[in-house]
């Protein structure tokens, strides 16, 4: 946003050349995770664009559509007179006001599994894109630990992430894991400071545990859908990983408990977390 609002009109323009140039300007359809971002704003804007719909993407497709606007992810304040202005001079009345993170004029809705988009109009249930496997009772379990952004975001502090850290190393070593594969947030890559903190603390705690880190460009649900990888178990605090893993066949298990304890706000989100995440993640105790 520019208050001098011309300095924007070269940035639209570009905008929208590169959006004729992706679709040979013809008229498209666009799916889409969210509506929140200015992004995806434009393109549902565009004059060729004709229509949007919602595809799944994480726990945020297992919530009801108010909820989402209005308890996880609410507008943010209350734009001024002066600020309004400058959004309709910026970009051409193309970004409307008030922004949700689901817009509701959405043409339908695709989830993997029958219980995506509760109460949603128009839904669209698609094959299971993933094999599924069986776990091999008989082979040496791996473990991978995926964290999300949770402390990078600061719903958590550092101290109550690390004491939950420790913690969780404790118990997959009285578990007997001997390997453990451990994903970074892609937002905490964001913060090169944070996560050596975070793998200098890993470093200190592991013990006899060996640790590998997943690189970012692995997808996840592919390896919980690898057959080749014969008993390998997933753990997460709140990550849809868990979740996709779990409809993929492995056995996966929630520290969110770890955290909830010490903290209320935290503890209200374990308690939203939806019926099919509870159903088929194991939620650990805390210790």
């Amino acid at each position: 946003m520019e208050r001098q609002f011309w300095k924007s009109w070269f940035r639209l323009t570009t905008f929208d050349k590169y959006v004729r140039g992706l679709t040979q300007d013809l008229n498209f359809h666009i799916y889409t995770n969210q509506t929140g971002l200015d992004f995806i704003r434009l393109f549902i804007s565009h004059r060729n664009c004709r229509g949007f719909s919602f595809i799944e993407e994480g726990l945020y497709s297992y919530y009801p559509f108010d909820f989402i606007n209005t308890v996880l992810c609410p507008p943010v304040g209350k734009p001024s007179l002066f600020y309004k202005l400058l959004i309709l001079l910026n970009y051409a009345g193309r970004l409307e006001q008030q922004k949700y993170f689901l817009a509701s004029g959405y043409a339908a809705v695709f989830g993997i599994s029958p219980e995506a988009f509760p109460g949603f109009r128009n839904r669209n249930i698609v094959p299971f894109p993933f094999k599924k496997v069986t776990n091999d009772s008989t082979a040496p379990a791996d473990a991978v630990l995926v964290l999300d952004s949770f402390l990078d975001y600061g719903v958590i502090t550092w101290e109550q992430f690390g004491k939950a850290l420790e913690e969780i190393f404790q118990y997959l070593q009285e578990e007997g894991y001997k390997k453990l594969l451990i994903r970074f947030h892609p937002k905490q890559y964001k913060d090169s400071v944070q996560l050596s903190r975070s793998k200098n603390l890993i470093d200190e705690i592991k013990k006899s545990i060996t640790v590998v880190e997943v690189r970012q460009n692995q997808s996840l649900e592919e390896l919980a859908a690898d057959p080749d990888v014969k008993n390998l178990n997933f753990y997460v605090f709140l990550s849809s990983a868990a979740l996709y893993a779990a409809l993929c066949g492995r056995k996966t298990y929630s520290f969110a408990l770890f955290l909830a304890e010490d903290d209320a706000a935290y503890k209200q989100r374990v308690d939203e977390v939806p019926r099919i995440f509870k159903d088929l993640v194991r939620f650990i105790p805390k210790p």
